[in-house]
């Protein structure tokens, strides 16, 4: 075949690829390959020349690297490519993958109503029937799903959490109803993270096992939270050393992979756990963590809960002035974002 032709052969080699490897190893350990797959797709797709569904899965593929290693501003100005590209192509398919990026985005950056708007535009395009394919060719997971996953913890966020648990609900229903595992993990773990948001310890680990049996089940390695999230349920059940060692190292497993999805996340629950075990010290190590993290992504949905705990430490060490100074600034934080629950 001559130059183009075999462009054509790589591109569609390396979106199969892709998304296999997210499905089969995740970012934890073939991030590396994830993003190098997406990068050399986009470059074959731009210069194929034209605008067409292969460019557009490339883009997509390529931001979801960005959003899962952190680099969340780049990821949002590729998202809202996205939907400029669907809009000129008057391909409906399209944008509802489009939005489905931008939610997503949104949602890290703290852009509560902007999460919210995309999510309901996305879900009156929706249809289980024709979309469910779409999985295969975006991040691995059902849509439908990630869009009641996402609206659940954003729900929740806001200040609504019985929408949130009705919008978890939908996602597992949803997920049961489509039989692709993938997309029922995808709806575990959101789930188990919800309910550690709730601080309900029993649906959480219920959840984060089953995300865990599915993955071992496939031969996934998309746990995402679930390690951490079963050291917080031990720790919350009395089992403390235990579950803050299974925490530690769930967070050192993060540490050295190119995931940053949700790690300030993962440290600020390891962070609490560690304050009500009495060690101030060492949960400020991990808050810090958290806001270096969020200065480097620009992610900033629990940014509100890392100034709540820091003031809470300070508090603890009976620094009650500095304590009151930055619990205001997470008022401040939340108020901002409409984030109510922090």
């Amino acid at each position: 075949p001559d130059a183009t032709e075999r462009w054509r052969q790589e591109l569609d080699v390396r979106l199969g690829l892709g998304t296999a490897l997210i499905i089969a190893r995740g970012f934890r350990t073939a991030g590396h390959e994830i993003v190098d797959h997406y990068t050399r797709a986009v470059t074959l797709g731009r210069g194929l020349g034209g605008t067409d569904r292969k460019l557009f899965r490339a883009m997509w593929g390529n931001w979801y690297t960005k959003i899962i290693t952190g680099q969340t501003e780049q990821a949002l100005g590729i998202a809202n490519e996205l939907v400029v590209l669907a809009e000129q192509l008057a391909d409906r398919d399209l944008l509802l993958e489009a939005y489905h990026s931008r939610w997503a985005n949104s949602h890290v950056l703290g852009l509560n109503s902007s999460t919210v708007a995309d999510i309901e535009r996305g879900l009156q395009i929706y249809d289980p029937e024709r979309h469910h394919t779409h999985a295969y060719d975006y991040g691995g997971h059902d849509t439908g799903v990630c869009a009641y996953a996402h609206g659940a913890v954003t729900r929740w966020a806001m200040g609504f959490p019985e929408k949130a648990i009705e919008m978890s609900n939908s996602a597992l229903e949803l997920g049961h109803r489509l039989r692709h595992p993938p997309s029922l993990a995808h709806a575990a773990w959101w789930s188990a993270a919800l309910w550690q948001l709730l601080r309900n310890p029993g649906p959480c680990r219920e959840y984060a096992e089953l995300t865990i049996k599915i993955g071992r089940e496939q031969g996934s390695n998309m746990f995402v939270v679930c390690p951490l999230l079963l050291g917080w349920c031990m720790f919350e059940s009395g089992q403390t050393s235990e579950g803050l060692e299974r925490m530690e190292d769930a967070v050192d497993a993060t540490r050295q992979s190119v995931r940053r999805f949700y790690y300030d996340y993962e440290l600020l629950v390891f962070a609490e756990s560690l304050l009500k075990a009495s060690e101030p010290i060492r949960a400020r190590q991990f808050i810090e963590e958290a806001f270096d993290c969020m200065a480097t992504s620009r992610s900033r949905l629990f940014e509100a809960e890392a100034y709540r705990l820091s003031g809470a430490c300070l508090a603890y060490q009976e620094d009650h002035a500095e304590a009151e100074r930055v619990l205001q600034r997470a008022i401040d934080t939340a108020e901002q974002q409409g984030a109510l629950a922090f």
